[in-house]
């Protein structure tokens, strides 16, 4: 099975709200639907690093925490 390849544009490095408004267009299209965010999450050795790492992913699943019907899976990764 073939899937897109949806490139949004970010500006200023915003990435909540753009995939925000993505995600809300395709369940408006499709209000049956599930839709899934995988997204990568480092698994760091020092308990300081973490202020370093795993903000965009702290920020997306605040994001989407209330959102019917959006899935947010982090998937770790060890550093």
């Amino acid at each position: 099975m073939r899937l897109p390849l949806h490139v949004l544009d970010s500006p200023y490095r915003q990435i909540s709200r753009p995939l925000h408004s993505f995600v809300r267009d395709i369940l408006e299209a499709q209000p049956r639907t599930f839709v899934t965010l995988v997204m990568p999450e480092f698994v760091v050795k020092k308990w300081w690093h973490r202020f370093l790492h795993n903000q965009t992913a702290l920020t997306l699943k605040g994001t989407f925490l209330f959102e019917p019907s959006v899935v947010v899976s982090a998937v770790p990764y060890r550093l």
